[in-house]
């Protein structure tokens, strides 16, 4: 897990903690070890619940338009040290264990995203035309989707840290700063440098390099009955797939992640 205080959240509120905490006690029950990458602030934000270990590498990263620069950041350390791993969101809830099949494939990602007109909500427009440095980027309007990476892992470690840095150089590159500005529209739209760096350019990277990516799910934003279907039998709820258009602190939301809590005898923070 991760959490990165320069992301888009800024200061850390108690829904953002419960739902780590929750997060954390569904993975604790099925593995012995889950780990935290983090800055001092998330260090001390987070203190209450008890990873494996604690790293405040994140200190090192500077203010981005891409929130999951911290993400990006953890999946090339992970890499790097050579063991299987699955970085799992603060606002994934997994009741039971990955299948090891697909722990064990060359790159783990939640499910696939597909980007078809006209909901171009990865905004390719703005990118292809406004950013100078588009690294491996091929655009195909008839094939390009992307990957939702709620989870993420593998075991080839040579292209999840390839990956991960190209990712975090296109982000950073001073020529694209103004397209990516653009594509956040003032924060009216502050997701999309971050969904476009981390998911689309994942794909980008896999086709460029053919890399075989496998999805935990089959079905996705273009198949809602296979995707909720495998996610109920699954046990396994991801906030962004499931909220229907409310916010994720919507008070309904709240009060589930506050009730599950309760159910695993962990404190609700207030």
């Amino acid at each position: 897990m991760s959490y990165w205080s320069n992301g888009y959240l800024q200061t850390g509120n108690p829904f953002i903690l419960n739902c780590h905490k929750l997060s954390f006690h569904y993975l604790k029950q099925n593995y012995d070890e889950v780990h935290l990458v983090t800055d001092t602030v998330g260090k001390d934000f987070l203190k209450d619940i008890p990873y494996t270990t604690v790293n405040t590498d994140l200190d090192s990263l500077a203010p981005n338009l891409n929130w999951a620069m911290g993400k990006l950041y953890t999946y090339n350390k992970a890499a790097q040290a050579g063991d299987t791993f699955v970085h799992v969101d603060y606002d994934v809830f997994a009741k039971q264990p990955f299948p090891i099949q697909k722990v064990t494939s060359s790159v783990l990602v939640q499910s696939v995203e597909m980007i078809k007109p006209p909901k171009r909500w990865y905004d390719l427009e703005t990118f292809y035309n406004q950013c100078p440095n588009h690294g491996l980027c091929d655009r195909d309007d008839r094939n390009d989707i992307a990957y939702n990476t709620g989870i993420f892992g593998g075991t080839d470690f040579q292209f999840i840290q390839q990956y991960a840095t190209e990712a975090m150089n296109l982000s950073t590159d001073p020529q694209n700063q103004t397209g990516f500005q653009a594509m956040n529209q003032n924060g009216n739209c502050y997701f999309l440098p971050t969904i476009f760096c981390e998911q689309y350019y994942l794909h980008q990277c896999a086709k460029h390099h053919n890399v075989q990516v496998t999805p935990l799910f089959d079905g996705g934003d273009f198949d809602q009955r296979w995707f909720k279907n495998q996610c109920v039998s699954f046990q396994y709820s991801h906030l962004n797939d499931i909220r229907e258009g409310h916010p994720k602190d919507h008070p309904k939301i709240v009060e589930l992640v506050n009730i599950n809590l309760r159910k695993l005898g962990v404190p609700v923070s207030v």
